[in-house]
């Protein structure tokens, strides 16, 4: 019964997803680290607390994150032309290609997490395996079966929107 229960598929696909993301992504980027600088990329630059908003943290984790990409020459905080009194964060000369290169590095991370597994390991590489789970064999299927759903989305991806929702009731679909 566990390999059905939502909760363990979506551990059990993170899972899978960090070991991709932690041997293939450049710079030595932490997950959080990509989100924020991706989010820059995105919006342009904005308060610290803004863009810990965006990528969901709370506001002590992402100032750890903002700290390290700053000291690392990635970004930088500047003054807000519309407030004077703020500080806004934004991408250096140095942040920008990283963050271009990382988007792309990111979309691969993306179809090598939802490719389906192979073999008696899902990742082995740089030390770091992820043993197959009965469960994994369906965590594509059950994602791809969510795409294009009309219901909330709970990310988008490269590949189109993957889709989970729940009602007051119970789950209506598992993905």
């Amino acid at each position: 019964m566990l390999d059905e229960k939502v909760g363990f598929l979506l551990r059990v696909a993170m899972q899978r997803h960090t070991a991709i993301f932690i041997t293939r992504m450049i710079e030595g980027l932490a997950q959080t680290q990509f989100a924020a600088l991706a989010k820059l990329y995105d919006i342009g630059p904005c308060s610290q607390n803004h863009l810990g908003r965006h990528i969901y943290l709370d506001a002590a984790t992402n100032k750890g994150v903002v700290d390290r990409l700053a000291a690392r020459g990635f970004l930088t905080a500047v003054s807000d032309p519309q407030d004077r009194r703020r500080r806004a964060v934004t991408l250096t000369e140095r942040g920008r290609p990283v963050t271009e290169k990382a988007m792309l590095v990111a979309a691969e991370i993306t179809t090598a997490t939802l490719a389906p597994p192979t073999g008696g390991a899902v990742v082995e590489e740089a030390g770091v395996t992820t043993p197959a789970h009965p469960a994994q064999a369906g965590i594509q299927s059950n994602i791809a079966a969510c795409r294009y759903s009309p219901w909330v989305p709970a990310f988008a991806g490269t590949n189109g929107g993957y889709w989970i929702t729940t009602t007051p009731s119970a789950v209506r679909r598992r993905c």
